[in-house]
């Protein structure tokens, strides 16, 4: 048995890589999803301080089959190309980022959306980089706001067999004309910390298998890693932030806002990471938000602030009882797609856990086996193997700011790792230690809704 940071696994090094996975992969924060079973959509609007939008439950979600993969576009004339999947979005959600006001005033026309994959816990997405186009699988992260993709020349920032990136290869890279140095240094949770320059280089999304809305993209290319790119252990070239530009590293703007620019979207973007890890049906879509893969309707909780997507949690319910009650006891909230566990402050996780251990004793790993190890729990990273989640688990009920209410059910909440020919059934909520409470919304609920932003 290996014992990584106090997380406890199998023997064999793919327990210890899940093992390591779960707790420190991803950028400040990482992610892993589950199933479709009585989801809720969870929508978020990109609306500066005090713009609160409509409230109330929403729908479950639903697969849209093989038309994840589509473009809908639109020529300089304003005629659309022809797509067989083309839907127009009939509804855009509020917006202000990046000047934009609050409410937009018109329907989004057309969206671009792209297919989101997982390796263990890692949510990611193909864009194209450079001329001629080259592959990279990147991270999603809405905690961070750069593209960061590896160096050949930096052998720790590139796994073997893993893509890189040659500048002189490609016709269109361009070191940043307002700096000779164009430096660029960032750090992430997990304590990565990447260094290099920053590019001006072309960077196309990936529909059905081809580049496609290229746009002129800031590109921060890794030269150091410290100790090393961790992403890159499970096959992962990259990040791609979709967070604020006001966090940008590289102090330009960021993806996706020069991506809604270039190509006249809505700045909106919603992404569902799939139902289960080898599933694809996780979905990445920029400029509106596809209706074909949620049911019931989409309310908002304000953003509080224009940084991190941060919000307002009110009451954390478990099995109908509150539990953890009042914005103070969740501290600032962060959503964010990179992030393995959902993190509450220790007090908060302290009180799920005596709840959960004074009213379900009788589930396996809630309580420590009797003359057994204290810590032989859920609570401590120890996970169950098996083809399904045993049932009787409580659904843990989120209630935000404005009146979004989000249930999450237990096949959410317990992350699902691939195991041989079964899975990792592992809690996904820890604790927080800090100087002042903090809430990280990671694998619990965001990986059981379609987010919209």
């Amino acid at each position: 048995n290996f014992n990584l940071f106090g997380c406890r696994c199998g023997d064999g090094a793919m327990a210890l890589l899940t093992c390591w996975l779960l707790l420190f992969e991803g950028v400040l924060l990482t992610t892993s999803g589950l199933t479709h079973t009585s989801l809720h959509t969870f929508k978020l609007s990109r609306a500066s301080p005090g713009h609160a939008a409509s409230h109330a439950a929403a729908g479950g979600l639903k697969g849209a089959g093989d038309s994840q993969a589509t473009v809908f576009d639109a020529d300089e004339h304003g005629k659309r190309q022809h797509n067989p999947h083309h839907q127009k979005s009939d509804a855009a959600p509020a917006t202000a980022g990046h000047g934009k006001g609050p409410h937009p005033s018109h329907p989004a026309p057309w969206f671009g959306e792209t297919e989101l994959k997982r390796i263990a816990a890692m949510v990611y997405t193909v864009v194209w980089v450079g001329t001629p186009p080259r592959p990279m699988r990147v991270q999603v992260d809405t905690g961070s706001s750069d593209l960061i993709i590896p160096s050949c020349s930096c052998s720790s920032c590139h796994g073997d067999g893993h893509h890189c990136f040659n500048l002189s290869a490609s016709r269109t890279a361009t070191l940043c004309p307002w700096n000779a140095d164009c430096p660029f240094r960032i750090s992430y949770g997990d304590g990565t910390k990447l260094s290099g320059k920053v590019l001006e280089e072309m960077v196309a999304m990936d529909i059905d298998g081809k580049p496609q809305m290229p746009t002129v993209l800031y590109v921060g290319l890794m030269y150091a890693a410290q100790p090393h790119a961790v992403f890159t252990e499970v096959g992962i070239d990259g990040i791609f932030g979709l967070a604020y530009d006001s966090i940008a590293t590289t102090k330009q703007p960021s993806p996706i806002s020069l991506v809604v620019a270039k190509h006249g979207l809505e700045d909106v973007f919603a992404m569902y990471i799939g139902s289960r890890p080898e599933g694809k049906d996780g979905t990445l879509t920029i400029g509106g938000y596809d209706k074909r893969l949620f049911n019931g309707a989409i309310h908002w909780t304000p953003i509080t602030e224009e940084s991190y997507y941060c919000v307002e949690t009110m009451v954390l319910e478990v099995g109908g009882r509150p539990v953890v009650s009042g914005p103070s006891h969740f501290g600032h909230v962060f959503v964010d797609s990179g992030t393995t566990f959902t993190l509450l402050p220790y007090p908060a996780f302290q009180a799920v856990k005596s709840f959960l251990q004074e009213r379900y004793c009788h589930l396996p790993l809630v309580c420590p086996p009797d003359n057994g190890p204290p810590k032989h729990t859920m609570f401590d990273h120890l996970c169950m193997v098996g083809t399904e989640l045993p049932k009787g688990y409580p659904t843990f009920t989120w209630h935000f700011k404005g009146g979004a209410v989000v249930h999450v059910p237990p096949e959410a909440y317990f992350s699902q790792i691939p195991y041989g020919d079964k899975f990792l059934h592992c809690f996904g909520l820890g604790p927080l230690r800090g100087v002042r409470p903090m809430t990280i919304l990671g694998d619990v609920p965001p990986c059981s809704q379609s987010l919209h932003f």
